[in-house]
């Protein structure tokens, strides 16, 4: 992977847990983005669907991104081109902690 591979700009939110000590509600609050230069593959073509009237699409998208520890985890929410991706899985690229692959998943409904 080349540094000019990374020519798309993603963004990255970490999640902060906090719970209420009197009701047990887990609350989640996303950090502010980090901008990030990245390679980004359509690994498929969006599948789409009617339910009760509405659209319904998915579409998974590979990203790598220069590794960094916190990164290395399914918790954090990736935006791409004004959409946010769940992570579904990561793996280092040759095991060298230079690299992270995200696999992130995008379910969405469009009214």
């Amino acid at each position: 992977i080349k540094p000019g591979d990374l020519d798309r700009k993603v963004y990255i939110s970490i999640p902060t847990i906090t719970y209420d000590t009197e009701t047990k509600y887990e609350d989640v609050a996303w950090s502010d983005d980090i901008e990030l230069y990245a390679s980004v593959a359509e690994m498929n073509a969006s599948k789409e669907a009617v339910i009760n009237g509405g659209l319904i699409y998915d579409s998974v998208i590979s990203v790598i991104i220069r590794y960094k520890e916190i990164y290395n985890n399914t918790a954090i929410r990736l935006k791409y081109k004004g959409l946010c991706y769940d992570v579904v899985s990561n793996r280092e690229v040759y095991g060298r902690k230079q690299w992270l692959t995200l696999k992130c998943k995008y379910g969405g409904k469009e009214l």
